[in-house]
């Protein structure tokens, strides 16, 4: 099957945009991804809530947010993501238009959790802190 060469290249290109986004954060900080349809949506706005709520350990284990919608998304500072690049993020993670789903990116760029249902924020840190590259920051902390 031949895929023509103009939707590969959007595909890369797509890819290429999520990546700038994320690169930005290897080995500096662990990434959540909140999908939904959108900011009011129960499940985002519920995720969402839930993680804000807990600043201190957030910061702790360096963990940043990005909220990925539709037709709007935001970065960890606040700023825009464009249309293309919420359609990099679903398409780089294989996130349907309008699903729900909770990723957990390690300092490395893997995928560590992928959930579709809200997960309470201690779960996640509880996984954080399992990982042996947060042993060691917890063990050099003192």
């Amino acid at each position: 099957m031949k895929i023509p060469l103009v939707s590969l290249s959007l595909l890369f290109a797509s890819s290429i945009l999520c990546s700038q986004n994320l690169t930005t954060h290897r080995w500096e900080d662990r990434v959540i991804l909140v999908f939904g349809s959108s900011a009011a949506e129960k499940l985002a706005q519920t995720q969402f809530t839930k993680l804000s709520a807990k600043p201190s350990d957030l910061a702790d284990r360096n963990l940043v947010i990005y909220q990925i919608y539709d037709r709007e998304g935001k970065t960890p500072e606040g700023k825009s993501l464009t249309t293309k690049e919420l359609k990099a993020f679903r398409q780089k993670f294989n996130i349907a238009v309008g699903t729900f789903a909770v990723l957990l990116i390690g300092k490395d760029g893997g995928v560590k959790m992928k959930k579709t249902e809200v997960v309470e924020p201690q779960l996640i840190f509880d996984l954080i802190d399992s990982m042996p590259m947060r042993q060691a920051e917890m063990r050099k902390k003192g």
